[in-house]
């Protein structure tokens, strides 16, 4: 029989622009960010919008305008004249470790495929980053890389 030492478990690291580390957020945030990808794949905006705040800000990848609430990001939506297919490749949520910050951010990866209006397909990387707080999405911000 052997001794060892207990494994140390890093709960922090990092910093963030007020100076406090970065800890692992919750796994009801990302659960949160599960439900309303399938949402937004069935285009069920009224389930979508249960899990929106009212006051929304949301930072679109592609050429369409910033929405600054739940109903502009819907309308946004419905507006767009191009169809997407993606899957969700990874989820994580991380928090500022500041007691004064509250929420957390979940980042996730998607592989999209993307039909324009001719018809065109283009295959992109999106990297999603949203803020949740009291249940909520309080914002969201897309990134896109060609692939």
């Amino acid at each position: 029989m052997s001794c060892s030492q207990p494994v140390e478990v890093v709960e922090a690291n990092g910093f963030s622009p007020r100076g406090n580390e970065i800890k692992m957020g919750s796994q009801e945030s990302v659960d949160l960010m599960i439900e309303f990808d399938k949402f937004w794949k069935a285009k069920d905006y009224d389930s979508m919008k249960t899990l929106l705040s009212d006051s929304l800000y949301v930072e679109f990848a592609e050429n369409i305008e910033s929405t600054d609430t739940a109903d502009k990001f819907i309308e946004a939506l419905k507006e767009n004249p191009n169809q997407y297919d993606w899957t969700m490749t990874w989820a994580f949520s991380i928090k500022d470790d500041n007691p004064e910050f509250q929420g957390d951010f979940v980042n996730m990866g998607f592989d999209v495929s993307k039909t324009d209006e001719n018809g065109n397909v283009t295959n992109h990387r999106y990297n999603d980053w949203a803020w949740i707080n009291n249940g909520k999405i309080q914002w969201y911000s897309m990134l896109k890389r060609d692939m």
